[in-house]
């Protein structure tokens, strides 16, 4: 260990000895171990996929250990920073549904094909429908199930609004907004629902909750 001095406290001697006296490999996966890489002393962690293997003499008696180590730091820093990332993904969709459901507006969104990803309570509410019966399901299907009401001027601005992904208003009703993904989300501004009798999204004949 006069090369590396610093693995001393390290635990690898002892692994070593381990190896040699017991004849049984070690096999290490991303084992982090300090290394010094200036004249400084700074210390920077590495990561070694490590294999030690006794060699054994002529005679069968233990003469030394084989060390092969690979430098995997680079795949371990990648995965780190892949989990972290998820992470932060995950925290971000948990506030953002903390947020959608702790609204009064109803939202809902869709994907590029149209089919609901994502409602909230209060659009359950609005839509007088449980989960179930939305998710998963083609918006069209649901809230257009007619011919007629596919040529209404709703039908062409939704697809306006997913081709050029542009916000689209409308009038005394609502705003569907481009999502960043690909897919539109939908806000119901509590004002409309309680002004309107009738929800224009809902074909259904039945009244909007206020």
């Amino acid at each position: 260990f006069e090369v590396l001095p610093e693995a001393l406290d390290q635990g690898f001697p002892k692994i070593l000895r381990e190896v040699f006296e017991t004849g049984e490999p070690f096999y290490g996966t991303e084992i982090p171990f300090e290394m010094s890489f200036s004249e400084e002393g700074n210390i920077e962690v590495r990561y070694f996929d490590l294999i030690y293997v006794r060699i054994d003499a002529a005679e069968g008696e233990p003469y030394g250990v084989y060390n092969h180590a690979i430098d995997v730091t680079e795949r371990v820093t990648a995965r780190k920073t892949f989990e972290l990332s998820s992470k932060i993904v995950e925290e971000s969709r948990a506030d953002l549904k903390d947020t959608l459901e702790s609204m009064s507006d109803a939202f809902f969104s869709v994907d590029e094909h149209w089919t609901i990803t994502q409602v909230n309570s209060t659009m359950l509410r609005t839509a007088q429908k449980p989960a179930s019966e939305l998710l998963g399901k083609n918006f069209f299907d649901i809230f257009f199930p007619t011919l007629d009401d596919r040529k209404t001027s709703y039908w062409k601005d939704y697809h306006r609004a997913m081709r050029d992904r542009v916000p689209v208003s409308f009038v005394d009703h609502y705003k569907p907004f481009p999502n960043r993904a690909v897919g539109l989300r939908f806000f119901i501004p509590t004002s409309v629902r309680r002004k309107k009798q009738k929800n224009c999204l809902l074909r259904s004949g039945k009244n909007s909750n206020p």
